[in-house]
């Protein structure tokens, strides 16, 4: 479905939106990638998700990197780099504020 020219855009650019949708809404709530991973090979459907995710995670354990493993599956868009990446910052923020509260505000 797919490869068909017009509707297999719109299919894919709305698993992009599916995906990177539910990604954002775990990765904000403090889930890590494993953890999503985890959570979606958990469903009892046979989601789109639970399918990419369970990819994602196999490839994880075996040592690939996130952004080959994202770049490789054809429903993983690249903004989804983008948006760990965004998550990875504001983990370290909130690490440097802790270190900077803890150092000089004690």
């Amino acid at each position: 479905m797919i490869h068909v020219p017009i509707l297999g855009r719109l299919v894919k650019l709305y698993i992009h939106y599916l995906i990177v949708s539910e990604f954002a809404i775990l990765m904000c709530n403090g889930y890590t990638l494993q953890q999503i991973c985890n959570f979606f090979a958990h469903e009892t459907s046979q989601s789109i998700a639970k399918t990419i995710t369970c990819k994602m995670n196999d490839a994880l354990i075996k040592g690939n990197d996130i952004e080959e493993i994202i770049k490789q599956e054809e429903f993983l868009p690249d903004s989804l780099v983008l948006l760990l990446e965004l998550v990875r910052l504001k983990n370290l923020a909130k690490s440097v504020f802790c270190l900077v509260k803890h150092y000089f505000m004690n």
